[in-house]
């Protein structure tokens, strides 16, 4: 194989009705770096470094200006091919260099990275010509399934990472938070109490009805 694959052919040949980017961003391919940590006032903090935000956001720039106008796609599955073109020997793994592409794909061009089903990736080098391609295409449909919310009762669509979710938006998630009450026992004297929802969700725990 040559050492530059036609990412339209390699591995075998993308229908071009499926591509929704093909892209080559200039510049020398850059890895996603691990967040930093910041211990202040006896918390920690955990946050992106400045390089890898700014790489996100020019390999968005690149992205937008080579294709049609892009909405953060729900509804299929993506298959997603990288070249990575280095000029010089330094050591850079491939699997970061992906995953900075995937984090300035998700929300912008599929919602949830967990929608790629399918990757082909290598890197090269050569001295005069550092870039990165990147083409995504569509596999198909996906079937979400479908969860209720427990507070506004109004259906709302999963992905395998939602597994926990339990509400449609942030909203109700805070409202139900405070408003939505639980029957339980007072362990003492039997009496019926009303707890908040997110505090009855520890079976463990003993609740009483007053003080005394």
């Amino acid at each position: 194989m040559e050492p530059f694959a036609n990412l339209l052919t390699w591995p075998t040949r993308v229908s071009r009705s499926s591509i929704v980017v093909h892209a080559v961003a200039e510049g020398e391919p850059l890895s996603k770096q691990r967040p930093r940590v910041v211990a202040a006032h006896g918390t920690t903090r955990a946050y992106t470094p400045k390089q890898t935000k700014d790489a996100e956001d020019g390999l968005r720039w690149w992205i937008a200006s080579q294709n049609r106008i892009l909405f953060p796609d729900a509804d299929h599955s993506f298959g997603v091919r990288l070249l990575f073109v280095q000029g010089n020997y330094h050591r850079r793994d491939l699997d970061n260099m992906a995953k900075l592409v995937f984090d300035a794909c998700t929300g912008y061009v599929w919602k949830d990275d967990s929608q790629v089903t399918e990757i082909h990736a290598r890197k090269a080098v050569d001295s005069k010509r550092p870039c990165s391609e990147i083409v995504v295409y569509t596999m198909g449909t996906i079937d979400h399934p479908l969860m209720t919310c427990e507070l506004c009762g109004v259906a709302f669509r999963t992905y395998s990472s939602w597994i926990k979710r339990r509400f449609c938006s942030q909203a109700c998630a805070m409202s139900a938070r405070y408003s939505l009450r639980v029957e339980r026992q007072c362990a003492n004297c039997g009496e019926s109490i009303r707890l908040p929802a997110y505090r009855a969700r520890h079976s463990d725990r003993r609740f009483y009805c007053s003080d005394s």
